[in-house]
C-alpha cells in the first residue's frame, strides 16, 4: 500500500522506504496541518521521515484485521514476518529476505522467533487502547450489528 503526501514543507519526490503503520497517519496529518496532537491519539508523526530522515520510525510494525469471527494479527521486524489467526490456531513465520512472496512457513524450524514475535504481538495488543475510552463488548456488538444490518459486515 502506498500513501502520497504533498504540499507544505514536504520535499518533492521523496519516497519513504521504512515500514510505517496506519496508526501514524493521524499524528502526521495533525503535524502537517499545524494542529496539536490530542492526548488520546496513538501513533507518532512521520514528519521526520517525510522531511528526509532515514531513521526507522518503528523497530516492529504491527497489523490487525478482522474478517467475520477471525482476527488476524501480524508483526514484521525487518527480517521476519509472523502472522497468526488465534481463532483458527494458525501461526505462520516467514523469512522475508529468503522468501519475499511469503510462500514457505518456517515456524517449525524457528521456535525462538515465533515465541519472540508472538510475545511482541501480545504486548502490542495489550497496549492498544480505544481512542475515546473503553466502550466494552456490548457496545462493540451493537456496532457490529449495525454494520451488519447496513451490509458492511458479516459473511461474504
Amino acid at each position: 500500500m502506498a500513501m502520497i503526501f504533498a504540499g507544505g514543507p514536504l520535499e518533492h519526490g521523496l519516497v519513504v522506504q521504512a515500514p510505517v503503520m496506519s496508526i501514524d497517519v493521524f499524528p502526521t496529518l495533525a503535524t502537517l496541518c499545524g494542529l496539536s496532537r490530542p492526548a488520546a491519539a496513538q501513533g507518532r508523526s512521520l514528519m521526520p521521515q517525510l522531511s528526509g530522515s532515514t531513521a526507522v520510525p518503528h523497530q516492529m510494525v504491527f497489523s490487525s484485521s478482522r474478517d467475520g469471527a477471525n482476527h488476524a494479527q501480524a508483526v514484521f521486524d525487518g527480517r521476519w514476518k509472523f502472522q497468526r489467526v488465534p481463532e483458527d490456531h494458525v501461526a505462520l513465520l516467514f523469512d522475508l529476505p529468503a522468501d519475499p512472496l511469503e510462500q514457505r512457513d518456517v515456524a517449525a524450524g524457528n521456535p525462538e522467533q515465533v515465541a519472540r514475535l508472538s510475545a511482541a504481538l501480545d504486548g502490542w495488543q495489550a497496549a492498544l487502547r480505544p481512542a475515546y475510552g473503553s466502550v466494552g463488548a456490548a457496545a462493540d456488538r451493537r456496532v457490529e450489528d449495525t454494520l451488519r444490518a447496513l451490509g458492511y459486515a458479516g459473511d461474504r
